[in-house]
């Protein structure tokens, strides 16, 4: 009987470090480091909760250079009301994206 308790045991051990694996990953494409993230969640009975909590540091660094290219093309092209501008001069002195830093 006491076979049975030691391989479950086995079982539910070596399913928690694959879900402390797995949460590794998810840590590290948030921009964190993967093995002390895999370390957390296996010691910590929370350590999941704390992963789903955490900020994702890429999604900011792309909010912020997205938020960067924008202010560039609204500097840039000096924004004015279309319903202000006439016929003639629709097309002229426009600005593409081609003029945008490549990112």
């Amino acid at each position: 009987m006491a076979f049975f308790y030691f391989f479950g045991a086995l079982i539910c051990l070596i399913l928690v470090i694959i879900v402390c694996h797995v949460a590794g990953g998810v840590a590290e494409d948030k921009g964190y480091d993967r093995d002390t993230w895999f370390w957390i969640c296996l010691f910590l009975p929370f350590g999941l909760w704390l992963l789903i909590a955490l900020p994702d540091r890429k999604l900011q660094e792309e909010q912020k250079r997205t938020n960067e290219l924008l202010q560039m093309l609204l500097e840039k092209n000096d924004y004015v009301d279309s319903s202000q501008i006439t016929s003639e001069q629709k097309g002229t002195d426009r600005h593409t994206f081609d003029d945008l830093p490549n990112i």
